[in-house]
C-alpha cells in the first residue's frame, strides 16, 4: 500500500508540474500558392516587429513559441513583405487555411481574443460610441487594450484616454499597448493648450538645422504641422494650410512644418512640397512614425498641428480647413485693437 500511496503522490506531482508550466503557441498554415521563407511578426506599437521566420514545405508551414500576453501579430511572405493578414496571437493552437490569390479570405481560427475582435469589436469600428463601449466591455482582453491605443487615442481627448486605461485590469494596463499609450497620454499633456511648445531642431530639405524656437521669435503666430508625403489626408489639407499662409504671412503668421516621411522618403517628401507650394520651413528627421518631435508632441495621427503665439504658448490645436483661417482672423483683429 505503502509503495502504491508513494506512485500516485509522484504521478499526482508530476502532472501538476505538467499543468503548471506555460502552454505555447502553435500556428500551422496551409494556405495555396505560398512559398519559400516566411516571418512572423508582432505588433508593439504601429509597426511589425519580426520574432521568427519558417520555410514554407509542401505548402505547409508551422510557427512555435510563447507569449507572456496575446498581441497582434501577422505572417507575412519575404518577397514584397505581403501579408496573410493581421490576427492576435495567443498561446493556443492556431490554423491558418486559404489562398494567397484571395487574401481576404484567408482564415484564421483557434484564438479567442482574435474572435472577439472579429465578431464583437469590428463590426461596431465605425461608430465611436460602439468602439468605446467594447473597451468598457472587455477590461480584460488585449483586444480591448489594443484598440484604445490604436484606434481611439486619436479620437478621444487624453483626459477620456486616462480615465478609460484606470478601468482596465492591471493585466491590461501592463501591456505594451496601454505601456506605449501612457506614454503618448503624458505627452500631450505637456503639448495641451495653455502650455509652452517643446524645442525641436531638425533639418531643411538643405540639411541645415532649424529650430523651431527660432521661428516662433521672429513671428506673431507659428502653425506646427505635422505631415508627410505619403499621407492622404494630409495632403489633401495642405492647400487650406497654404490659403491661411498666403492670406496671413504679412500679418506675422508662418509654418513650421515636420514631416513624417519614412527613411527612404527624402525625394518624395521634396516632391511633394514643391506639388503642394509649401514655401515655408520644412524639417524632417526622415523617422516615419518614430519622429522624435511627434513622439514628444504626442502625435498619434497626421495631419496634426499646434498654433503657437509669439511668447512660446500653444493656443490651438488641430485646426483644419476654415477653422485655422477662423481662428487667424480672430487673432489679427483682435491685436489691431
Amino acid at each position: 500500500m505503502k509503495q502504491i500511496f508513494i506512485a500516485l503522490a509522484v504521478s499526482f506531482v508530476a502532472l501538476t508540474a505538467c499543468k503548471s508550466e506555460k502552454a505555447g503557441y502553435t500556428i500551422e498554415g496551409m494556405v495555396d500558392g505560398v512559398e519559400g521563407k516566411l516571418y512572423l511578426n508582432v505588433y508593439d506599437g504601429k509597426l511589425p516587429r519580426v520574432i521568427d521566420s519558417t520555410e514554407v514545405e509542401d505548402g505547409k508551414f508551422v510557427f512555435e513559441g510563447t507569449l507572456d500576453v496575446p498581441m497582434l501579430a501577422s505572417v507575412n511572405i519575404a518577397e514584397g513583405n505581403v501579408s496573410l493578414g493581421q490576427f492576435f496571437l495567443e498561446n493556443s493552437p492556431i490554423v491558418i487555411t486559404g489562398d494567397i490569390a484571395d487574401r481576404k479570405h484567408i482564415m484564421v481560427k483557434g484564438s479567442a481574443t482574435n474572435d472577439l475582435f472579429n465578431e464583437s469589436y469590428l463590426p461596431v469600428s465605425h461608430s465611436l460610441d460602439s468602439a468605446v463601449l467594447f473597451v468598457r466591455n472587455n477590461p480584460g482582453s488585449v483586444a480591448a487594450a489594443y484598440v484604445l491605443f490604436r484606434h481611439l487615442s486619436y479620437r478621444l481627448p487624453w483626459q477620456e484616454q486616462e480615465k478609460m486605461v484606470s478601468e482596465l485590469t492591471p493585466e491590461m494596463q501592463n501591456t505594451v499597448y496601454i505601456k506605449t499609450l501612457c506614454k503618448n497620454i503624458a505627452a500631450l499633456k505637456r503639448s495641451d493648450v495653455g502650455n509652452k511648445f517643446m524645442e525641436i531642431e531638425l533639418p531643411d530639405t538643405a540639411g541645415n538645422m532649424v529650430k523651431l524656437s527660432d521661428v516662433v521669435a521672429k513671428n506673431n503666430y507659428v502653425l506646427l504641422d505635422f505631415w508627410a508625403s505619403w499621407c492622404s489626408p494630409c495632403r489633401n489639407e495642405n492647400p487650406h494650410v497654404v490659403a491661411a499662409y498666403n492670406k496671413y504671412k504679412n500679418r506675422g503668421f508662418t509654418v513650421y512644418g515636420v514631416s513624417l516621411d519614412r527613411p527612404d522618403g527624402a525625394r518624395q517628401w521634396k516632391e511633394a512640397i514643391v506639388k503642394d507650394k509649401l514655401t515655408w520651413t520644412n524639417v524632417s528627421d526622415l523617422k516615419f512614425w518614430q519622429c522624435a518631435p511627434a513622439v514628444m508632441y504626442g502625435v498619434g495621427s497626421i495631419p496634426s498641428n499646434f498654433l503657437i503665439a509669439k511668447d512660446g504658448t500653444i493656443i490651438a490645436k488641430n485646426l483644419r480647413g476654415k477653422a485655422l483661417t477662423d481662428k487667424l482672423e480672430e487673432l489679427t483683429k483682435a491685436k489691431k485693437k
